[in-house]
């Protein structure tokens, strides 16, 4: 079910950051065309050739943009990502994308494509994309904080790493955790444990569990490997 919605939303957001290219590229045609040269007359005095002789260029750019949202994983989970790294990302995307976009003009010899418009057609993507991530992102915590769209966290350990790791969450309700409790890993301490390792069957059974995390020793981890 959780992998079935996500699936879902992905997907439409998905057709929304390619949407969003597609309106970067038009908004981009028109300043260049109509509105650069009444501003700017003297640098740029002539308009661009019609639209109809760029639009080979969008379908171009389309596939480029979707292989770099698939290339910079855009569509994993970033419950734990920072603002600053979401923007990042965008910003990765549009200048590696206008870079291959670039090599491919010169191999297909495009060379009647307006250099100015590239650069505001990759501002405007830079822009308007990370508007939209950023929105979102603020959207989903603040629905995370409220009790929404979290999804339950099992941790395997009891020692001061897995105190560290549900601290850590507990300090960060946005993320969208929350901490069904603890599996002993053998570490004597006063957390309540749910019960130890070989209960984690009998535990996933009665409790509802979204995902589990591992949080002990390399060697003890090699020892878990079963479970």
């Amino acid at each position: 079910m959780l992998k079935t919605r996500a699936r879902l939303v992905s997907t439409f957001i998905f057709a929304l950051d390619l949407a969003i290219t597609g309106g970067a590229f038009l908004a981009a045609y028109a300043l260049r065309n109509a509105l650069l040269p009444r501003w700017w007359p003297g640098a740029l005095p002539l308009g661009l050739y019609p639209l109809r002789n760029y639009a080979p260029l969008l379908v171009l750019i389309l596939p480029v943009w979707a292989l770099m949202f698939a290339g910079f994983g855009i569509y994993r989970s970033h419950r734990t990502f920072t603002l600053l790294e979401e923007f990042g990302q965008v910003v990765k995307v549009t200048l590696t994308g206008g870079g291959l976009l670039l090599a491919l003009l010169y191999l297909l010899k495009w060379h009647q494509v307006s250099r100015p418009f590239l650069l505001l057609f990759l501002s405007l993507s830079t822009l308007l994309l990370a508007g939209e991530k950023l929105s979102i992102r603020l959207f989903a915590r603040w629905t995370r904080a409220r009790g929404f769209n979290f999804r339950n966290l099992l941790i395997v350990g009891n020692g001061a790493r897995a105190l560290d790791l549900a601290r850590l969450i507990r300090q960060h309700p946005y993320w969208g955790f929350r901490i069904v409790g603890f599996v002993s890993d053998g570490h004597q301490t006063d957390v309540e444990t749910l019960g130890e390792i070989e209960a984690i069957p009998r535990i996933l059974q009665s409790h509802v569990v979204d995902d589990v995390i591992f949080v002990v020793s390399r060697r003890k981890l090699e020892e878990l490997e079963e479970a």
